[in-house]
């Protein structure tokens, strides 16, 4: 059994600048697993979301779209909570891909809150 599996802390590397100010590209932050909190408006929470390649939807001739390949983990702030389904905006509002462009995210998506900067 790997203990790190169940440990309720997880360590991610941020690699945008779509929360800017507040968290900046190589900035690493720790995770508090959701499953020991609620969601709440305010939170700035870490997700997988698969719904969506760039790829996919770029003309040949734009090469400004990032290239993501789902599955994603996303670094974004709950502005909205509707029938348990999350609204997500990133601060940086000129840089952030976020529920404006792909809606509401789904609980299960969530990975965890974010709790501090390290």
């Amino acid at each position: 059994m790997n203990l790190l599996y169940h440990f309720p802390l997880r360590r991610f590397k941020i690699k945008n600048q779509s929360m800017e100010p507040f968290l900046k590209d190589g900035d690493t932050i720790l995770v508090m697993k959701y499953f020991f909190l609620k969601p709440k408006v305010g939170d700035t929470i870490i997700f997988n979301h698969t719904t969506f390649s760039e790829r996919e939807k770029a003309k040949p001739t734009d090469q400004s779209l990032r290239k993501f390949t789902p599955p994603h983990i996303f670094a974004k702030r709950i502005t909205k909570i509707l029938d348990n389904k999350f609204w997500v905006e990133g601060d940086n509002k000129k840089l952030s891909y976020d529920s404006r462009k792909f809606g509401y995210i789904n609980k299960k998506s969530i990975l965890g809150k974010v709790i501090c900067k390290i």
